[in-house]
């Protein structure tokens, strides 16, 4: 029950969509990514096709090598080279920034550090665009913190109840336990998307075109580095 009422609570409030003045043109792929997948770690195949799109304008150079690896197995190695870091928007700038940090294109994307600034500059520009809820991550994170303080209460009562004698306890211990659930559950329910942003992803569904161009060229970008 405590379950259910959560769920419809939550979908009760979920904001109307309100319709934005912005263009899917005036936002870059990582921003889309971001739209299209706010909850997903999909949402990192918009950083990818960022890199390749910095490469077409010529501000950075993709060097593939194949070398002789164990077994005379080949391995291959994508390298970045900063060409210019002129005329670049500022989360343009911070990809830059972090390639001359780790220019291996594979180790870049796969720590965790570079794709957590870039992914905070993206979000910040959401934010400012009113695409992005303002309070979605902290409540997400207090949700989720109050989950797992109230269930691993509640499966500590489950476990004393037979030691102590008072079997009260196991009916407290399941109530917190389905109390932290419920937090679990209306910390993904929480809508990281404004009212704006709902209905620019809305319309990014309903332009067939403009969805099957995009993702042909994330997931192209992706296999080319992979």
């Amino acid at each position: 029950l405590v379950i259910i009422i959560t769920i419809i609570k939550n979908y009760q409030k979920q904001p109307n969509l309100q319709e934005s003045n912005i263009k899917f043109s005036e936002l870059s792929y990582l921003e889309i990514a971001n739209i299209y997948y706010p909850k997903s770690s999909a949402k990192n195949k918009g950083l990818i096709s960022e890199i390749f799109s910095l490469a077409q304008k010529g501000k950075i150079k993709i060097i593939s090598k194949v070398e002789d690896g164990f077994l005379a197995a080949k391995k291959a190695e994508i390298k970045i080279e900063i060409l210019s870091e002129k005329n670049l928007s500022k989360l343009e700038k911070k990809i830059i920034d972090s390639l001359k940090q780790e220019n291996n294109l594979k180790d870049f994307l796969q720590k965790s550090k570079y794709r957590k600034n870039i992914m905070k500059t993206t979000r910040k520009k959401l934010k400012d665009l009113s695409l992005f809820n303002e309070e979605a991550g902290s409540k997400r994170i207090t949700n989720i913190y109050f989950g797992i303080l109230l269930s691993g209460l509640g499966i500590a009562g489950l476990f004393l109840a037979p030691f102590s004698g008072y079997f009260s306890i196991s009916g407290i211990g399941v109530f917190l336990v389905l109390v932290g659930i419920s937090r679990f559950i209306k910390s993904s329910l929480v809508p990281m998307l404004s009212s704006e942003g709902l209905y620019l992803k809305k319309n990014i569904k309903k332009d067939n075109q403009f969805r099957l161009s995009f993702f042909s060229l994330i997931n192209f970008n992706l296999v080319s580095i992979f």
